[in-house]
């Protein structure tokens, strides 16, 4: 049974596995089947089971020289995201450094952990490290392509809104196309004029106008931006929220049939938690990201867009409160979907605290990511009761009761098992019946050895 094969690399195994990598290579084998195999058990035990372990694993492969050349990218990805995950930039930064060099090395790799340091608030980092991607030919990926030039955008209009907040002149904005060749055009530039850089209200009767005429999703980013900017949010950060959110509320209205979407006093932003949840199902999917990003980060920051709206009378204070109430059980359906991986977007809670959450429920959603990591995602459910036996919060213990009613009601894990095996066939990262016949194979060989030659 798959199960039996699963648990031959429960924790107990871990010394052994960690013996066997700081090995030669096996004899006979040939490094490249060899690394192959690896990697796909550092992603099985480290990012699975046991992600508390992800710097010590990787750096007992790094002392096996080919091992880690081969498949640096999954490692380093690994990496980024357990110190992100651990608030030690610094570190992510320099395991990010090889594929600085080499994006087309892992383009899935390179632009998960993009969108994560941008997540994390490290848009100066990346801006820092991305020309070269930015100008790289040889990324064939359009939407890839975009995203890169986006950032740049949008760090280049955060860095003259430092400088000049009212104001930013046409000849500016054609420079900046014509370096990057973003595309720029004219409904783009009044957008940006007549929004981010201007003194007017935020939905005064002149952005009321421009709407007619420019974008209605560039329209509402850019004085979003305004926004959140005000409150120590950067621009990086701010559009990862508000990209996804709109993604999800493009959804609803999709759900909903509704098609004109313009900047007036009848725009329709009040859904019932059903059309939340039928949204999150019409997300975009972009399997170059680890499963999960989006629907996460669009939940979370719909939160700050929906303060956002409410506050500029675009939401009145029943639809506000209907919000509020309502998407604290997505946000429970989304933990419910997510459990095992959650620790993965704990970046959420580096965004600001706002007023329509409590501290109570702020700090117990906290702790619950976090200690999300130390759930292993064969039985996420009954790991529950392991790992919060002891906890004392009421809100965490009401976050775990919910859960356990949603998971019997909706089997919400077995759909999250399948989204995350389709990215990694689609990702080619390895083949994953190869990988549970090949650690099926390294058990045996565990069985085989004394236990007194696998761990001092």
């Amino acid at each position: 049974m798959v199960e039996d094969k699963y648990i031959e690399l429960e924790e107990s195994y871990l010394e052994s596995l960690c013996a066997i990598l700081a090995s030669p290579v096996f004899e006979g084998a040939p490094v490249d089947e060899a690394a192959e195999t690896v990697v796909g058990m550092f992603h099985y035990v480290c990012v699975q089971h046991a992600a508390y372990e992800t710097e010590r694993f990787v750096d007992v492969v790094k002392n096996n020289g080919n091992m880690y050349k081969m498949k640096y990218p999954l490692y380093d990805e690994a990496l980024v995201l357990y110190y992100c995950f651990k608030g030690e930039y610094e570190k992510a930064e320099v395991a990010f450094f090889n594929m600085r060099k080499d994006p087309m090395r892992n383009l899935a790799c390179y632009y998960s952990c993009i969108r994560l340091l941008c997540a994390y608030g490290r848009g100066e980092f990346v801006n820092r490290v991305l020309n070269l991607a930015v100008v790289n030919k040889d990324i064939k990926n359009d939407d890839i392509k975009l995203y890169m030039f986006h950032i740049k955008f949008t760090w280049f209009l955060e860095d003259n809104y430092k400088k000049s907040p009212s104001s930013i002149s046409a000849s500016k904005l054609a420079k900046f196309n014509k370096l990057f060749k973003y595309g720029c055009d004219e409904d783009l530039v009044d957008s940006v004029q007549g929004t981010l850089f201007s003194n007017n209200k935020l939905f005064s009767e002149e952005v009321a106008s421009l709407n007619n005429s420019c974008e209605f999703v560039d329209v509402l980013r850019f004085l979003f931006f305004r926004y959140m900017y005000d409150k120590g949010v950067d621009f990086l950060k701010t559009d990862i929220m508000f990209s996804t959110a709109f993604d999800l509320i493009h959804g609803a209205w999709s759900v909903l049939k509704i098609k004109n979407r313009k900047i007036a006093s009848n725009i329709i932003f009040d859904f019932k938690y059903d059309d939340w949840i039928k949204a999150l199902d019409r997300m975009p999917y972009d399997n170059m990201l680890e499963v999960g990003f989006c629907e996460v980060s669009a939940v979370w920051g719909s939160v700050y867009l929906y303060e956002f709206l409410y506050k500029e009378e675009l939401l009145s204070s029943k639809q506000y409160n209907n919000f509020c109430k309502t998407i604290k059980k997505v946000k429970k359906y989304i933990m419910a979907l997510y459990l095992p991986a959650l620790w993965k977007f704990n970046f959420v809670h580096t965004w600001p605290k706002l007023d329509s959450v409590s501290d109570e429920q702020f700090d117990a959603e906290k702790i619950f990511f976090e200690k999300s990591i130390f759930l292993k995602s064969i039985t996420p459910v009954d790991e529950l009761k392991r790992v919060f036996c002891g906890e004392k919060n009421a809100e965490v213990l009401d976050i775990v009761k919910n859960i356990e009613v949603l998971e019997k009601e909706d089997s919400l894990f077995d759909k999250y098992c399948d989204q995350e095996l389709a990215r990694k066939r689609e990702n080619g990262e390895y083949d994953f019946d190869y990988l549970l016949d090949a650690i099926e194979d390294m058990a045996n060989e565990l069985r085989s050895l004394d236990e007194s030659e696998l761990v001092d």
